[in-house]
Order: C-alpha cells, then sequence, then structure tokens
C-alpha cells in the first residue's frame, strides 16, 4: 500500500574515484563516486524518525554515461542495506530504458523530448515524471543530500499545500521550506572568500533570508527556495517542468517558471530539513562557469517576462534578482580575475587559463538564445505527455516495473 505522499529525489553518482575526472560527460556539484559510502544511505536511514508514513521515489544520476549501469547497482545496494520499512521505488537507468523505449512509436515524437536523464533540470524532470506514473498527488521534492530530522515533518508538509494562502487569496500549489547547518542556522557565512567579492551570493540569501524566513508570517509568498525542501501538488508539477536550459540553480529558475504559468511559491519558515553536502569535486573555476550560464540565462528570460507579460523583474529580488541585473557582465569579469589571481599564488595555471576563459565565454560566447519562448513550447509538451501518463498509468507502471 502506498503513501498519500512521496519524497523525490535525484541520487547524484559517477565513476570510480581513479576514473572519476577522465569520464565526466556532466558537471554536478558533489557527484559521489560509486567506490566512496556516499550520502543516500544517510538521507534514507533519517527518515526513521517521522511519525507520519512517506514513500520515496529516487532517480539515478551518473556524471558519466560509461557508468549507467554500475551506478543503478549501486544505488539499488543503497536501498537494500538502508531503506529499511520505506517503500522506495527507483527509477534507474534501466528502468528510463524501459519507457523511452515503450513511448517511441506511440506518443508523437516531440513528446519524448522530456526524456532525458542528463542535466539538473532534466533529472528532476525525470523524478517527477517517475512520481506520476506511480500516481502520487502530492511529492516532496528533495535531495539525497538532505537529512530529515523532524518526526513532524510530513505533518507540517501538508499543512498548506492547496490552503488558501491569505496574502494573495490563492491555494498554495507549491509550499517550501528553508536548510539549515549541522550547527543549526540558516543564515550563510558572512565573510565568504575574497575572490567572492563581486559574486557574494550568501549576502543576497542572507537577505532573503530575513525577508521571507524570520518573522511574520510563518507562510509567505517567496522568491527564494532550495531544491531539496519543496512540496508540490500534481496541479503544480504536471503542469510547470524545469526548464532544460537551465543548468544550474534549476530550483531559483522553477520558481521563476511558476510565474510565467500563473504559479507562486511559498515559504512556510517551520518546514526544515538539514543540508549536509559532500564535498564537491570539480574544479571552482568550472562550477562558476555554470554560474555564469544560469544568471545570464535567467536574466534574459526575466526580462522577456517584464517586457511581455508584464511580471516585474524587481519580483524576484534579493535573491536571485541581485545577479540578473546590467551589472552582470562587470560581476564576471571581476569575480574571475580575483579567483584567476588566488590560482595565480597557489600555481594552478590550469584554472587561471579557466578563469580567462570564463570572462571571454560570458562576454561573447555564450548565447542564452529565447528562454521564454524554449519554456513555452517545452512546457506545452510536457503538459501533454503528463496528460498522456494520467490516461495510461497503471500501464505504464507494468512497462516500467514489471
Amino acid at each position: 500500500m502506498s503513501a498519500p505522499v512521496a519524497f523525490i529525489a535525484p541520487t547524484f553518482w559517477g565513476p570510480p574515484k581513479e576514473h572519476f575526472f577522465e569520464d565526466t560527460d556532466q558537471i554536478y556539484d558533489h557527484p559521489i563516486p560509486i567506490d566512496e559510502e556516499g550520502c543516500l544511505g544517510r538521507f534514507l536511514r533519517s527518515l526513521d524518525c517521522l511519525e507520519d508514513e512517506a514513500d520515496v521515489v529516487l532517480s539515478s544520476v551518473s556524471s558519466s554515461r560509461k557508468w549507467e549501469d554500475e551506478v543503478d547497482r549501486r544505488i539499488r545496494e543503497e536501498i537494500e542495506e538502508n531503506s529499511g520499512a520505506i517503500n522506495c521505488h527507483l527509477f534507474g537507468f534501466e528502468e528510463f530504458r524501459r519507457l523511452k523505449d515503450h513511448l517511441e512509436g506511440t506518443v508523437e515524437d516531440e513528446l519524448l523530448e522530456p526524456l532525458s536523464m542528463y542535466g539538473y533540470s532534466d533529472v528532476r524532470n525525470m523524478s517527477i515524471l517517475a512520481a506520476h506514473i506511480l500516481g502520487y498527488r502530492t511529492i516532496i521534492s528533495t535531495d539525497d543530500d538532505v537529512v530529515v530530522d523532524d518526526p513532524h515533518y510530513i505533518e507540517k508538509a501538508g499543512e498548506h499545500i492547496n490552503q488558501k494562502v491569505p496574502e494573495t487569496g490563492e491555494e498554495a500549489k507549491v509550499v517550501c521550506g528553508p536548510y539549515y547547518t549541522e550547527e543549526g542556522t540558516i543564515n550563510y557565512a558572512s565573510r565568504p572568500p575574497s575572490w567572492m567579492a563581486y559574486w557574494n551570493n550568501s549576502e543576497a540569501m542572507n537577505e532573503a533570508f530575513d525577508r521571507y524566513i524570520f518573522g511574520e508570517p510563518r507562510l509567505k509568498e517567496t522568491s527564494y527556495v532550495v531544491m531539496g525542501n519543496i512540496v508540490l501538488d500534481r496541479d503544480f508539477f504536471s503542469r510547470v517542468p524545469l526548464d532544460p536550459g537551465c543548468h544550474r540553480g534549476e530550483d531559483m529558475d522553477w520558481l521563476i517558471n511558476s510565474r510565467v504559468f500563473g504559479y507562486r511559491f511559498y515559504m512556510d519558515r517551520d518546514l526544515r530539513v538539514q543540508h549536509q553536502p559532500p564535498p564537491r569535486g570539480y574544479p571552482l573555476w568550472k562550477l562558476v562557469r555554470l554560474d555564469i550560464e544560469r544568471f545570464l540565462y535567467d536574466r534574459k528570460k526575466v526580462r522577456q517576462m517584464e517586457e511581455k507579460l508584464n511580471i516585474p523583474a524587481s519580483y524576484f529580488d534579493p535573491w536571485p534578482g541581485k545577479f540578473l541585473k546590467d551589472d552582470l557582465e562587470e560581476r564576471i569579469y571581476r569575480t574571475n580575475m580575483m579567483l584567476a589571481q588566488h590560482f595565480m599564488v597557489e600555481g594552478d595555471k590550469a584554472s587561471v587559463e579557466g578563469c580567462m576563459d570564463n570572462i571571454f565565454y560570458g562576454r561573447h560566447e555564450y548565447d542564452p538564445g529565447n528562454p521564454l519562448k524554449q519554456l513555452q513550447t517545452f512546457q506545452n509538451r510536457w503538459e501533454r505527455l503528463m496528460n498522456y501518463i494520467d490516461e495510461n498509468r497503471q500501464e505504464l507502471q507494468q512497462v516500467v516495473w514489471p
């Protein structure tokens, strides 16, 4: 018997440590080498504290296409060892292939577009799609580096979803909560590394915390969200996808997308989970490049929304709005110059060159295209695919999990 609600989480893995970098096809913040312990087991065990029942839907993520089957096996081992009495489903590469093979020739080709297991937004969409096939009405987006330690979390997660919000008079179809650290704090460090003087997202996030998390009322409309703590109703997730054009920062991009289609995110200050991310394994300049892409992409999208949909760009202040303004190119230049100096002192020539490349890439090479139109086209295909799943749910369940 399934629970009425399910946690959905992609779980990020990569090749064994000795092959980790050479076999990388897709950069994620902190995938775990399959020969290391990782954090998935800790997440699954943390759910033992819950007083109310909840299922789990995991989706496999591999940083390398060469290692997909090994990643699936590694995740199944973690589930076997750590899920206990939890009803845990895996949508792995094996399940993905079954679904895609079945749909090819069955649905229009354009409805196959959302099917992808690579990229942050793509794997989040696959987690949602798997939960939709399984028939969940309410899902909780989370991550495998989260620890749930509030026994009443599920009760709190259900308090506001689909309830009318006095602030706006609308039903809340999306309710999110904050992370807190192992030290019990929500705010980020006030003194980041010196190279981040013009890239200080922590400062903007702390401003957002003051506005949306602290103080009254408990539930507030928000422009800040974290991917690992979002409660979603089917009315929302079957209509508003994550945008595959956004390659990092998909949580803030999803919130931006919600406004395009008439929804709002609401922050519940009491709906909290602990975030314990593992160390990041990739060179810092590469992660900065992904940030450059996401800010340029979302700035273009927000500007188009202001022009065509009359949604003011200021709605997204202070986060992510601070990084979506006219001074973004200057921030990119100054940040990468300062980061290059940091690597120069360390004698890391490759990273210095990476920072210089970032400046050229951000100013001359990266083209965000037409984000709003691309999103609207993708959304149409997503919604049609989700409707198809609604109409063929039992058949698809047998196909994916025979």
